[in-house]
C-alpha cells in the first residue's frame, strides 16, 4: 500500500508538472524556471520510495546517466579556475577577464546565474525522467500519464486557437509579450508552439486508435482533430513539415502492428490525411520558396553560421549552459536583431553550451540506444505514438530550440522515461546487470540538490540577468553613480561577456572623479558591435567634454546600428544643436523623414534647403520647396527640384510633371514641354485635368474651328469619364463656342457639375497650369 500510495503521489507530481510548464506562460523567465526545477526535484525521492516497496536495488537507465554527465559538465563550468588553464580551454573568454582586470579565478560559464539554473534543471530533468522510468517499469499509470499529456495539449491548443480566433493580445488575457503581437498561447513564437502542438498530436493519434471504448475514442479523435488544426494555425514552415514527415512515419510503425490490431482502416485515414497535407504545403510553403531570397540570406542560416564561430573559439567546454546570450553578441552579423537567446538549432545550441566532446558523446551515445530501441523494442500503438513524437520534435528543433523550454523539455523527458522503461526482445530481464541501494541513490540525490538548489536561492536568484540589470538601472535613476559602479564591476564577475554591464559601469564612470568611462563603453562595444547602446553612451560623454564633431559621428553610428528617433532622443539632439541644419550630419538619411516630422513649421523649410545641398532627398521637402520656387518664380531651380522630385517617385505622380511643365513654359523651352506633357498624360491617363491640358496644348497652333472639332470629339469619348469632361467643355468654353445655345448649354452642364459636386476640381494643378490654358498665352510662335 505504502509503495502504491508514492507511485501516485509520483503520479500526481508529475502531471502537476506538465500543467504548470506550459501553464506557466511558456516557462521562459527565471523566476518560472526556478521554481518548475526546484519543483521537478522532488521526482526523484518519490520514485526511490516507489521503487523501494521491495528490498531490490534501483537501476539507473543510460538516458539518466548521460542527463548526469552533462549536469556534472555544468558544475565544472561553474568552478573558479585558474587564469592559466581558463587559457588553454577558452582563450576568449581569457582575453574578457583581462580587460575587465580580473586577477583570480574564474568559471568557464559567462553566466554564472544561468548556468547555476541549468544545472539545477539538468538534476530536476533526470528526476523526472527516472520518476517517469519508474512508472513504466511497474506497469502503473503509465498509459494515464500519457493520456493527461495529451489532453493537455488539446486542452492548450483549445485556449490557442480561441487566443487566434478572437484576436487576443494578450495571453489567458493577463500577460501581453513584449516582443510580439502574435502569439499561440501560451507561447510567444508560432515556431514554439508547432513543436509543442506536434508532441502531443500523435501521442492523442495512438490513444485514439488504441481506445476500446467508443465515447472515449471519439473524444481523443476529436482532441487529435484539434491539435492539429492548431499547428496548421501556426503557420510554421518547420511545423507543417514534421506534420506531414511525423505522419508518414507513425504510418510505417503502424505497418508492423496492424496484423495484431485488426484496425487497417487506420492507414487509409492516416493515407488521406497526407493527402489532404499537400495543398496545405501548397499553401504555406511554396510562397515562401518562391521568395526572391537565397538560403544564405535565411535569418537561421545566419545564426547557424554565426554560431559555428563563436563554437570555434570555445570547442572544448563551451560558454557554460545558459552563457549564449552574453557570448555570442561579440560574433552576431545579423543587423536588425538586438540579442538572441539562441542559435535556433538545438543540437548546435548543445555543443556550444557544453563543448563538442560532452556533446558528441552524448550524441553518440543516444543514437546508439536509439538504433536499439527500434530494433528490439515490443511496438504497441501508444508506443508508435510516443516515438513519433520524440522522433518529430527533435527533426523540428533541427530549426528551432523550444527543447530549451520546460514547457516542452518537461513533457519529453517523461516520454522517454516511458519508453526507456520497456523490455526489450532478447532479454529474459530488462534489468541493467548493476543496481544501487535505494539509500545511495537518494543520498547521491541530496549531495546535488541541496548545495545546487541553496547556491540557487543564494547566488542565482537575485543575480539573475534581468535583476542585474533592473539594479543598475534604478541605481542610475537614483544617481547613484559610485553605487551603480561597483555594483556593475560587482556584476561583471557574474557575466564577464554582458556589454550592457560594461556600458552601464562606463555611463557611471562618467560622473566620478579619475573615472574611465571610455574604457568601459570601449568594451561594451567589442563585446557587441552591432549593438547601438555603446555608442550612445560613447555621444554622451563626448557631449560633456564639448567634442560636438565626435559626438555626431557617435550619435550617428548608433542610429545606424538601430537607436530609435523618439520624442526623447530628438529633444536631447535638440538641446545639443539647437540649430536645426547641423542635426543633417547626426541623423542617418534613412531617419530624416522621421526627424522632420518632429520640426516646428517654421524649422521644416530651412532644413530642406540644407538638406538639397547633399545628395539625400526625402518626400515632404520635395513639396517644401516647390511651393516655394513657384511662389518666388526661380523656374530654374524649381525645374531642376521637380526633375529630382519625378526621378525620386518614379514617375508615378502628376504633381511633380505639372510643375515641370510650369517651369518650361516660362524658361519659353516648348519642345521640353511637349516631351514632359506626354510622360504626364502617360503616367495617369485617367487624370481628366492633365488630359485636357495635353488637348489644349497640342491645338495651340490650330484654328477655333479645328480646336472646337477636336475637343467636340474628345467629349463624344469622354460621356462615362465625369471629370474628364467637366475639364474638357472648359477648354472648349475658352476656345469659344458657334452660338449662344451651345454656349447655354455647356454653361449649363458645367453648373450642375459644380454645384452637385460630381467632380472634384485639381485646384492646385489649375494654378500651376493655368497660362496654358489661356488661348492668348498658348500660341507662341515657331
Amino acid at each position: 500500500m505504502i509503495g502504491l500510495s508514492f507511485s501516485w503521489l509520483l503520479f500526481s507530481l508529475l502531471s502537476l508538472l506538465i500543467v504548470l510548464s506550459t501553464l506557466l506562460i511558456g516557462s521562459v523567465h527565471y523566476n518560472v524556471q526556478a521554481v518548475l526545477a526546484l519543483l521537478s526535484l522532488l521526482s526523484l525521492p518519490l520514485a526511490v520510495f516507489t521503487g523501494s516497496r521491495s528490498r531490490e536495488r534501483l537501476h539507473l537507465p543510460i538516458p539518466v546517466l548521460l542527463i548526469l554527465f552533462l549536469l556534472l559538465v555544468c558544475i565544472i563550468q561553474m568552478l573558479p579556475l585558474p587564469l592559466s588553464v581558463m587559457g588553454s580551454i577558452s582563450p576568449h573568454l581569457l582575453e574578457i577577464q583581462k580587460l575587465i582586470g580580473a586577477k583570480g579565478p574564474g568559471p568557464l560559464s559567462y553566466a554564472f546565474p544561468v548556468t547555476l539554473l541549468e544545472a539545477v534543471k539538468l538534476l530536476g530533468y533526470a528526476s523526472v525522467f527516472y520518476g517517469a522510468y519508474l512508472i513504466g517499469r511497474r506497469g502503473r499509470h503509465h498509459l494515464r500519464l500519457l493520456r493527461f499529456m495529451g489532453l493537455t495539449g488539446a486542452v492548450f491548443a483549445l485556449v490557442a486557437l480561441t487566443h487566434r480566433i478572437l484576436g487576443l493580445s494578450a495571453i489567458y488575457g493577463i500577460y501581453e509579450p513584449v516582443q510580439t503581437k502574435t502569439f499561440f498561447a501560451p507561447f510567444v513564437s508560432e515556431n514554439h508552439a508547432a513543436g509543442y502542438f506536434l508532441f502531443h498530436l500523435f501521442i492523442l493519434l495512438s490513444l485514439a486508435i488504441e481506445e476500446a471504448n467508443a465515447r472515449f475514442r471519439s473524444l481523443y479523435w476529436i482532441c487529435v482533430v484539434t491539435v492539429a488544426a492548431a499547428v496548421v494555425a501556426t503557420t510554421s514552415r518547420g511545423g507543417i513539415t514534421f506534420l506531414v514527415f511525423g505522419g508518414a512515419l507513425f504510418m510505417g510503425l503502424y505497418l508492423k502492428t496492424r496484423h495484431r490490431q485488426g484496425r487497417g482502416w487506420i492507414l487509409l485515414v492516416l493515407f488521406f490525411a497526407l493527402l489532404a497535407a499537400v495543398p496545405l504545403m501548397e499553401y504555406i510553403v511554396r510562397p515562401f520558396l518562391a521568395q526572391p531570397i537565397s538560403i544564405n540570406n535565411d535569418l537561421k542560416v545566419a545564426f547557424w553560421q554565426d554560431g559555428i564561430r563563436l563554437l570555434r573559439d570555445h570547442p572544448f567546454m563551451g560558454v557554460g549552459k545558459g552563457g549564449f546570450t552574453s557570448a555570442f553578441t561579440h560574433y552576431i552579423t545579423v543587423p536588425d536583431r538586438v540579442q538572441p537567446h539562441y542559435a535556433e538549432n538545438f543540437f548546435l545550441q548543445q555543443m556550444i553550451d557544453f563543448g563538442i566532446p560532452a556533446a558528441l558523446l552524448v550524441f553518440t551515445v543516444s543514437l546508439a540506444l536509439a538504433i536499439r530501441f527500434f530494433r528490439r523494442v515490443r511496438f504497441r500503438v501508444w508506443k508508435i505514438g510516443a516515438v513519433t513524437s520524440v522522433v518529430v520534435l527533435l527533426g523540428q528543433n533541427f530549426f528551432d530550440f523550444n527543447l530549451e523550454f520546460p514547457s516542452t523539455a518537461l513533457p519529453f523527458m517523461i516520454v522517454l522515461g516511458l519508453l526507456s522503461a520497456q523490455k526489450l526482445k532478447g532479454k529474459a530481464s530488462g534489468k541493467a546487470p548493476f543496481g544501487l541501494r535505494p539509500r545511495v541513490v537518494l543520498a547521491g540525490w541530496l549531495i546535488l540538490a541541496l548545495p545546487l538548489g541553496g547556491l540557487l536561492m543564494v547566488k542565482g536568484w537575485p543575480n539573475a540577468p534581468v535583476v542585474t540589470r533592473d539594479r543598475l538601472v534604478d541605481l542610475y535613476k537614483n544617481k547613484d553613480f559610485l553605487g551603480m559602479s561597483r555594483q556593475a564591476a560587482r556584476s561583471q564577475s557574474l557575466y564577464p561577456g554582458d556589454y550592457f554591464i560594461a556600458t552601464a559601469r562606463g555611463i557611471a564612470e562618467m560622473r566620478l572623479i579619475n573615472g574611465r568611462p571610455l574604457k568601459w563603453i570601449g568594451l561594451g562595444s567589442w563585446l557587441f558591435p552591432l549593438h547601438h547602446y555603446p555608442d550612445l553612451a560613447a555621444a554622451r560623454y563626448l557631449v560633456r567634454g564639448k567634442h560636438l564633431e565626435q559626438a555626431k559621428i557617435e550619435y550617428y553610428r548608433a542610429f545606424m546600428k538601430g537607436a530609435s528617433l523618439s520624442t526623447p532622443m530628438v529633444e536631447e539632439l535638440r538641446f545639443i544643436w539647437p540649430d536645426v541644419t547641423a542635426l543633417l550630419g547626426v541623423v542617418p538619411p534613412r531617419l530624416q523623414e522621421r526627424l522632420y516630422a518632429y520640426l516646428k513649421a517654421d524649422e521644416m523649410l530651412p532644413y530642406c534647403r540644407a538638406m538639397f545641398k547633399g545628395k539625400h532627398r526625402i518626400r515632404p521637402c520635395f513639396g517644401k520647396l516647390t511651393k516655394e520656387l513657384f511662389e518666388k518664380g526661380s523656374y530654374g531651380e524649381l525645374l531642376s527640384v521637380a526633375q529630382q522630385w519625378t526621378a525620386f517617385t518614379g514617375g508615378d505622380q502628376i504633381l511633380p510633371y505639372a510643375l515641370q511643365i510650369r517651369a518650361l513654359w516660362e524658361l519659353k523651352r516648348y519642345p521640353e514641354v511637349d516631351t514632359v506633357m506626354s510622360h504626364a498624360y502617360k503616367s495617369d491617363m485617367r487624370n481628366g485635368f492633365i488630359k485636357a491640358t495635353w488637348i489644349m496644348w497640342r491645338v495651340r497652333d490650330k484654328s477655333q474651328q479645328d480646336a472646337r472639332t477636336l475637343l467636340r470629339g474628345h467629349l463624344k469619348g469622354a460621356l462615362g469619364m465625369l471629370k474628364e469632361r467637366f475639364y474638357l467643355l472648359k477648354a472648349l468654353e475658352i476656345v469659344g463656342v458657334e452660338g449662344e445655345k451651345e454656349q447655354r448649354e455647356i454653361n449649363l452642364e458645367l453648373k450642375q457639375f459644380l454645384s452637385l459636386g460630381r467632380v472634384q476640381r485639381d485646384k492646385t494643378l489649375e494654378t500651376i497650369l493655368e497660362p496654358l490654358w489661356r488661348r492668348s498665352e498658348i500660341s507662341p510662335k515657331k
